[in-house]
Order: structure tokens, then C-alpha cells, then sequence
């Protein structure tokens, strides 16, 4: 199931899209879903790095990021990958913490989630925001 599809059932930015990768990685759904759970609204809530660029970044750390500790040169590399998922993202909209990109929709950023509905779904760049990671997602992950 895609990210889009998860994100309308009603899962989180975060859950959406962590979860339509996860079976790649050989993680059961309901460990995906309790991992991502917390990353929802910018991290539960706070409305701070958007949730599908954070299960993002999980995804890339389970795909890339085994590495020695002491390796500084591989911890660069994945760092650097990091940087370049905030940085297409933030190209293509604006910003990438939550509280902005609800503020640029001309939603509200309140902490407590909301009820999901075609109004919720119409106003909310979260829909684009999951497609997007999912985008991110093949061009660098894949």
C-alpha cells in the first residue's frame, strides 16, 4: 500500500510512510507503526520537522546507516544524505517544519491531532508532503 493510501486510512504523516516501506526491511506492520507513531505533527504534536521527512530520514538509517561508529568518513556520507532529504524537500516546500508548513496552507498548528475528514484532507499540504517523501524515497533510496 502507498504512502497516500496509509496517510487517507488515517495514519500519520509519519506512519504513512514509514509503514508503506517497512516489509522492505523485514519490520511486521505493527512494529512500523508503533515506531513511527510518535513522529506524527512535527514529533507528537509540537509541529516541528515534519513527520514524513523524519520516518524518511528512519528509512534511510535502516537502508544506509550501518556503519562503525568510528568510521567519521561513512557517518559524514549518511549525514550528508540526511541533509540532502531536508534540503529537496525545504526546495520544494518552503520550509520543512511542520508549524510552517501548516502556517504557508493557512492552517491552524494546533498540538492536539485532528479529526480526518475531505475538509482535513483538502486544506492540509500533509497529503503532498507524504507523496513527496515518497518521491525522496526512490530517487535515494530505492
Amino acid at each position: 500500500m502507498t504512502s497516500s493510501e496509509l496517510f487517507e486510512q488515517g495514519w500519520n504523516c509519519a506512519q504513512a510512510v514509514f509503514l508503506s516501506h517497512a516489509e522492505e526491511f523485514g519490520l511486521a506492520a505493527e512494529i512500523a507503526r508503533r515506531l513511527a507513531a510518535p513522529l506524527g505533527g512535527g514529533l507528537g504534536g509540537l509541529r516541528r520537522t515534519c513527520g514524513a521527512l523524519t520516518a524518511l530520514s528512519l528509512l534511510a538509517g535502516l537502508r544506509r546507516g550501518d556503519h562503525d561508529p568510528n568510521d567519521l568518513e561513512a557517518k559524514t556520507a549518511f549525514y550528508a544524505l540526511i541533509q540532502r532529504l531536508d534540503a529537496e524537500f525545504t526546495a520544494e516546500f518552503g520550509t520543512s517544519q511542520c508549524a510552517q508548513l501548516l502556517a504557508d496552507a493557512g492552517c491552524a498548528a494546533a498540538s492536539a491531532p485532528s479529526a480526518r475528514s475531505a475538509e482535513y484532507y483538502a486544506v492540509r499540504p500533509c497529503a503532498r508532503c507524504v507523496e513527496f517523501a515518497d518521491r525522496l524515497y526512490e530517487r535515494h533510496l530505492g
